[in-house]
């Protein structure tokens, strides 16, 4: 840390605002694309305010976890925080969007026989489909969550740039155990 205190993982708090602010960014950007592609206005009339809130709840929870494992895994007290911060940004959010579709194609995988009508060979095909769905989807989704992990870590990182820019003199809050200090400031978890 920057103030020459002990470290210690970063409690959920600023986790959370990280996540939520990467939700927030990665939800507008896929409508922002979606309405410019022009497919997404018929899709969003054919869902419902409580299945929409659902979907944006799914995204802010994996979103949120992707967060603090990164911030969790920041090396402190090295000169190279900058770069093992992106490092971990892109690492993280890669795994956890490979995850995220991994798992949904397992579960595909256990519900598709009981899904598919037919014998043998129809259920087969799905699974083998679910399974290559996968594979290929978890392939995808690694690499796609690493750029959009740098991404948001290149963001993240240049935020905290401007905020130092702002308030230089800010004091790092203490971590002696008071009340107030019981989370981590954005600025104390991204510094290294």
């Amino acid at each position: 840390m920057a103030n020459g205190t002990a470290s210690r993982p970063p409690t959920w708090l600023g986790a959370f605002a990280l996540g939520t602010f990467h939700a927030l960014l990665l939800v507008w950007l896929f409508v922002f694309i979606g309405f410019r592609g022009g497919g997404l206005g018929g899709a969003l009339s054919d869902i419902g305010t409580a299945a929409g809130l659902a979907v944006f709840a799914l995204i802010w929870a994996v979103v949120g976890v992707i967060t603090y494992a990164a911030i969790v895994r920041l090396p402190r007290g090295t000169s190279s925080g900058f770069v093992d911060f992106v490092r971990e940004g892109m690492w993280t959010a890669g795994v956890g969007g490979a995850l995220l579709v991994v798992t949904v194609a397992a579960v595909g995988a256990l519900v598709s026989p009981f899904l598919v009508d037919g014998g043998f060979d129809e259920r087969a095909q799905a699974l083998g489909v679910t399974l290559f769905f996968g594979l290929v989807g978890g392939t995808v989704a690694f690499l796609v969550g690493a750029l959009l992990g740098g991404a948001l870590t290149l963001i993240d990182t240049a935020l905290l740039a401007v905020s130092r820019w702002i308030a230089p003199d800010l004091p790092a809050p203490s971590v002696e155990g008071d009340a107030a200090s019981e989370d981590l400031s954005a600025r104390e978890a991204i510094d290294a």
